[in-house]
């Protein structure tokens, strides 16, 4: 199994980001904060790097991994010439099918507890 750098504090893991600079790091990382307090209560945030070379292009593509409990992981996938944009892309993406599936968590948890159907089986 190889060992790969991970950068980050507590429940995020930052995989492949040693690459960049630690001014980007540090900027990611500015980047980060609302879109974190946005996500609400997580187990673990994940966000792989990978850069591809285009000519004399760079492509940054990011690959996003939310896990909560009681809730399915969700993952997202996102990328851009800018790797600013491609962060936060990726987290709007995870935000939003976060929100979606609270929505319908909520949903399916409020069918269950109606007591119409508490004694079918």
């Amino acid at each position: 199994m190889h060992s790969e750098k991970v950068v980050g504090e507590g429940n995020i893991q930052l995989i492949k980001f040693d690459k960049l600079d630690e001014t980007e790091i540090a900027k990611i990382k500015t980047l980060m904060i609302p879109k974190v307090k946005k996500l609400g209560n997580f187990d673990l945030l994940r966000l792989n790097l990978k850069i591809h070379k285009h000519s004399t292009e760079f492509i940054h593509e990011i690959e996003g991994e939310l896990f909560s409990e009681g809730h399915n992981p969700l993952s997202a996938l996102a990328a851009d010439k800018n790797i600013y944009t491609a962060l936060t892309s990726i987290m709007d993406k995870l935000i939003s099918e976060a929100e979606h599936s609270n929505k319908l968590y909520d949903k399916t948890k409020r069918i269950r507890e109606n007591k119409k159907f508490q004694n079918i089986k």
